[in-house]
């Protein structure tokens, strides 16, 4: 426990008289009342995704994953652990996957339903940590309302191979709701909640790698465990020095979860490398997109599924997004003794990007709305405490601020429902994303995926394959499928040099020599060729369904 702990604070809400008693009572009603219709308008808007189907761009490697067939068995749960399928590592997720499959099987209703129930959760554990560590009721609800209703929030929610923005939220605000109660009475029992706690979100996602650095965040505002501005020098080191050593056990599981992420995404091939973009080209996106994210929140519009990685930004455009990030951190520092909330609210958002930001490329998106799900909490505080320092200062503008308030929230529900028609299914999401974004190859190749499930729609897809084609002619997974498509219009011969083409680009492409093998399988005289490209499938990717039919077409040639 660190030393020189500042005398605990006591909350104003206890009960010193049967009247104050009454008094705290209303309050607490008010709060799960607040908490019950946040609950129930989030239910409301998002009650269509109910009816929504699986998108075919990630959800199948979390949804159709075989080792999913086995549910809470040891074998299931020893996968769950050991798992870095899909470039990450997060058991608790796919945990959660296990228990999906086991109680729904594929019926994609229920596992949208399951990201709601869990969005509203982290929801009310937003709410619930905010008024537990600042006092301050009405700001903590709108910070609570934005988090539940933003539009940019749908992607989190409405996708369901997100699972793991939505269970590590709740872990997210867990924690630092247990964290609240630890510093108002440090105790062991207190302190190992909030360790297990951050322990189980690492476990559903490695973003939160930045939480020991909130926490520290928190210790200035609101729990002001730090005073910066009128403690000694001396003492205010020792204090910091203290509460650093502190959360040492949060930044070792951090730095260990990151290099866990950091080296299953690369032996998985979603970082790219120096060559692919420059550590410049980096920063130069990485600045332009906290930017982004800001004009986002306030103008919510022309919202995608991807935003590709098209061209290097351009250097003034990088050069004054740097200047303003610049501007408002001073500004941020210069104000800490007046405006701490300000302070903690900025440096929560610009440090909970950090992962996600691009420094290190992940995957072939410049950015993505998702990655605001926990970042965006940050300017709601410095929104919702600023508005209440205007209400302090000028009481004649409570009701104003207030109407101000509501509606952006309704405004926040009405874009939301708005934006949740673009996600029921694969066509209609990847045609959004054609339609708001310019030369997205991974859009026309998934929207060409959903074309190919409907026979009247196979001239189309083949078009979709080809455009992605002619946007990305390095893009493996487009030449597969526009093989496939033909093979599925009775034309193999011509779908062959596709094929080939994938694999040459991407040798290890499990899926191409499956595709190949089975093409050639069709033409006379080529078995030899379809039973080695079936065969370095399997050793690939092993496949029960190709299995089979390598062993029939081996038996045919043994027959012969």
């Amino acid at each position: 426990m660190p030393p020189n702990r500042p005398k605990r604070r006591v909350s104003p809400d206890i009960p010193k008289s049967p009247a104050a008693a009454r008094t705290r009572a209303r309050r607490e009603y008010l709060d799960v009342w607040i908490a019950a219709l946040l609950a129930a308008l989030t239910l409301a808007v998002y009650s269509p995704v109910a009816h929504f189907e699986f998108i075919n761009f990630d959800d199948p490697a979390y949804v159709s994953n075989p080792h999913l067939e086995s549910g809470l068995t040891p074998a299931g749960i020893s996968w769950a652990f050991t798992s870095g399928e899909a470039a990450n590592w997060f058991p608790l997720t796919r945990l959660s996957e296990l228990l999906d499959h086991q109680l729904f099987d594929s019926r994609s209703g229920f596992h949208h339903e399951e990201n709601v129930a869990l969005h509203i959760i982290a929801a009310i554990l937003l709410f619930a940590f905010l008024k537990r560590a600042t006092g301050a009721r009405w700001p903590s609800a709108f910070v609570a309302f934005v988090f539940a209703l933003h539009p940019l929030h749908v992607e989190s929610v409405a996708w369901v191979a997100e699972r793991k923005d939505v269970l590590s939220a709740c872990f997210w605000f867990l924690t630092l709701w247990a964290y609240v109660r630890y510093a108002e009475r440090p105790t062991g029992g207190r302190y190992a909640l909030v360790l297990v706690s951050f322990c189980m979100g690492l476990m559903s996602k490695p973003m939160l790698v930045t939480l020991p650095f909130v926490l520290l965040l928190l210790d200035i505002w609101p729990l002001r465990r730090i005073v910066l501005d009128t403690s000694p020098t001396n003492e205010r080191g020792r204090r910091i020095v203290a509460l650093v050593t502190e959360k040492l056990p949060f930044f070792v599981l951090s730095g260990a979860a990151a290099i866990v992420t950091y080296v299953v995404q690369k032996r998985s091939g979603a970082v790219s490398t120096a060559a692919d973009i420059t550590l410049v080209q980096h920063l130069a996106n990485a600045a332009i997109s906290y930017i982004v994210y800001i004009a986002k929140m306030f103008w919510p519009t022309r919202l995608a599924i991807l935003y590709p990685w098209l061209a290097p930004p351009p250097l003034w455009q990088a050069s004054l997004a740097f200047a303003v990030l610049l501007a408002i951190s001073i500004y941020a520092v210069r104000r800490l003794p007046q405006q701490p909330y300000f302070f903690t609210g900025w440096f929560w958002y610009v440090g909970t990007l950090v992962p996600v930001i691009g420094i290190v490329q992940v995957g072939m998106q410049t950015r993505a709305d998702r990655y605001t799900y926990i970042p965006m909490v940050g300017l709601c505080i410095m929104l919702a405490w600023a508005a209440r320092d205007i209400c302090i200062r000028r009481p004649k503008a409570r009701n104003v601020i207030a109407l101000l308030a509501v509606a952006a929230c309704l405004c926040c529900a009405v874009l939301t429902a708005h934006q949740l028609t673009y996600w029921r299914d694969s066509q209609t999401v990847f045609q959004r994303a054609l339609n708001v974004t310019s030369n997205n190859y991974v859009a026309h190749n998934h929207l060409g995926i959903a074309l190919k499930q409907m026979p009247d729609r196979l001239p189309d897809a083949l078009s979709e394959f080809r455009m992605a084609i002619r946007l990305n002619r390095d893009y493996a997974e487009a030449y597969e499928n526009l093989g496939n498509t033909l093979g599925m219009m009775r034309r193999p011969a011509e779908a062959i040099p596709y094929f080939e083409k994938a694999i040459r680009l991407k040798p290890s492409f499990a899926e191409a020599h499956y595709s190949l093998g089975t093409a050639l399988s069709i033409l006379p005289g080529r078995m030899s060729e379809a039973i080695a490209q079936l065969a370095e499938g399997e050793r690939l990717q092993p496949d029960p369904q190709f299995q089979h039919l390598l062993d029939e077409l081996r038996a045919d040639q043994s027959g012969k």
